[in-house]
């Protein structure tokens, strides 16, 4: 008997489909993109809570595989209110 598939081979049976939703939202963050690949693919834990951190390894991993094309994750933060950047 074959239990559930994990994230990553969920999401690498669905190239296509992944690679369609990073497309469509180049301007969202990784983590953006993690939680509406989540929802996409209904991938919540007992609690109905989204797997992001799991979604996220996941994405990591098909970019670094080039199954999929991510943003590049942001080096730095920009303070608001003064403009000085936080690294």
């Amino acid at each position: 008997m074959q239990g559930p598939l994990g994230i990553l081979e969920t999401l690498r049976r669905a190239v296509p489909e992944v690679s369609a939703t990073v497309a469509a939202h180049r301007d969202k963050s990784r983590r953006a993109l993690a939680g509406m690949v989540c929802e996409q693919f209904r991938l919540v834990d007992a609690r109905g809570e989204k797997r992001l951190a799991g979604c996220m390894k996941a994405l990591r991993v098909l970019h670094s595989e080039e199954q999929i094309a991510c943003n590049r994750p942001v080096d730095y933060i920009e303070c608001r209110p003064c403009g000085h950047l936080m690294f």
